[in-house]
Parts: structure tokens; C-alpha cells; sequence
């Protein structure tokens, strides 16, 4: 009887550690192209580019107004899915009161239609950006990220789908 217990123990305990490797190996993949996919973007401790945008009545909005706050900078793109699948994420974030989200949209997107569709799902801080803007911060895809301190330093960037806990995470520490 003994035996059969240490046997079938040897192969519950090989499944683990096969489960485990794979495990470790997909974070590690994982981890390897969240960091390929932000590359590209502006690095942490950078001072972020000074630009300005435009809000959703065309009144100018530059960046350094927001300083004395961290700032989460959303670029989005209304045919992303991956964004559709974060927007509900960061507008979590946004009823938070420790960051300021700002949801960036492309002119070439007509901002005012898109908006004007969905407007539940967007922060209420929503501004237009032109391609200076987004060429300005290396905005290559879509959804892109940027955290940025009280003082204008680029905190960090990021690129691609993140939970919750992820935008919490990343802005906070």
C-alpha cells in the first residue's frame, strides 16, 4: 500500500514541477515582450516633453499645467481592442484620488464623434493631441502609458493591455 502511495506522490509531484517550469517559462516569454513592446518608449526619469494639447471645447491644456499631481497619460485609439479591454480599467483608476488620468486621443480619430458614442467609458480629463504629440512621447501602438511625477519626471511607460491591479501597481510605486 505504501508503495502505491510513494508512487502515485513521484507523479503528482513531476506534474507540479512540469506545471512549474511551464509556468515560469510563460512569465518569462511574457516579461520579454511587455519589454520589447515599450522599447520605444520615453525612458523613466526623463522629463516629460513639453507639449500641449487641446481640450474636447479646442482650449489649449499644456502639460506642465497638470505639475503638483502624478498624472497618468492614456493614449488610446478607438479601433483598438486591446484598448476597449483597458478602458474600463483605467476609468477604475481614474475614480481613485491618487493619480490624475488623462485620456489622450489622436485628431485624426475626430475625437468628438468618438467620444460622443461611448462617453461612459472614458476619465474625465479627455484631450486631443496631434502627431507632434504623440511622435513627442514615441507613441508607436496603442493602448501606451506614461506615468508622470509631481515634478514632470517621466515615472514610467508602458505598452499593451494591463488589469486593475497593474495600473494601481504602476502608479502607485
Amino acid at each position: 500500500m505504501l508503495g502505491v502511495a510513494d508512487d502515485l506522490a513521484t507523479r503528482w509531484f513531476s506534474f507540479l514541477k512540469g506545471r512549474l517550469r511551464d509556468l515560469v517559462l510563460f512569465l518569462v516569454v511574457l516579461s520579454a515582450v511587455s519589454l520589447w513592446q515599450g522599447h520605444h518608449l520615453l525612458p523613466s526619469g526623463e522629463e516629460a516633453p513639453s507639449v500641449s494639447f487641446t481640450d474636447l471645447r479646442g482650449n489649449p491644456v499644456r502639460l506642465e499645467e497638470l505639475r503638483g499631481q502624478k498624472v497618468l497619460l492614456y493614449f488610446w485609439a478607438p479601433w483598438c481592442g486591446v484598448c476597449k479591454a483597458v478602458t474600463p480599467n483605467v476609468r477604475w483608476l481614474a475614480s481613485s484620488d491618487h493619480v490624475e488620468v488623462v485620456t489622450v486621443v489622436s485628431t485624426r480619430e475626430n475625437p468628438a464623434s468618438v467620444l460622443a458614442a461611448d462617453p461612459e467609458s472614458f476619465s474625465d480629463r479627455v484631450l486631443v493631441a496631434d502627431d507632434a504629440v504623440a511622435r513627442a512621447f514615441a507613441v508607436r501602438g496603442y493602448p501606451s502609458f506614461y506615468v508622470i511625477d509631481e515634478e514632470g519626471i517621466v515615472e514610467r511607460s508602458f505598452l499593451g493591455y494591463t488589469s486593475r491591479l497593474g495600473l494601481w501597481v504602476r502608479t502607485r510605486f
